[in-house]
């Protein structure tokens, strides 16, 4: 066995420790609520919150929208639809009180790193929406 075939080996020992390790700390951090995922989550129904708030003053100030205020209600709704996709995906990746297991810390684990692509494809999604809707709230005011 040569040198670089030891060196081989002992880099893929420490990268196989280290994913443990992120991954150990990633179930500790889902079983006690304070995961990424948590964190998104509350952030989102927050957003979801504001955007609401959003929808209801453009309906009460334009009951008869002009083109520019019809297209920012169907931005706003489509960041809605959007914001309830990425819940969707959200809600079985934050462990539950009443469900509280480490077991199912670790399946929620593994669920979210298969799920990771979706997240960030719809986290994009949601950010591109947000830009367009504040882009035609500025045209609106001007």
């Amino acid at each position: 066995m040569s040198v670089f075939d030891v060196l081989g080996a002992a880099a893929t020992i420490i990268q196989f420790i280290q994913y443990g390790v992120e991954f150990g700390n990633q179930v500790v951090a889902i079983y006690n609520n304070h995961s990424e995922m948590t964190e998104l989550r509350k952030s989102i129904r927050e957003y979801q919150l504001e955007n609401d708030k959003f929808q209801r003053k453009i309906r009460l100030r334009a009951p008869d929208p002009s083109p520019d205020e019809a297209l920012l209600n169907e931005t706003a709704e489509r960041c809605r639809q959007a914001a309830q996709d990425l819940m969707d995906i959200l809600d079985p990746l934050v462990i539950q009180d009443d469900g509280k297991s480490k077991k199912a810390a670790v399946r929620i684990a593994f669920r979210i790193k298969r799920r990771g692509k979706d997240i960030l494809a719809k986290q994009q999604q949601l950010e591109i929406l947000r830009q367009k809707c504040h882009k035609q709230v500025s045209e609106i005011v001007r």
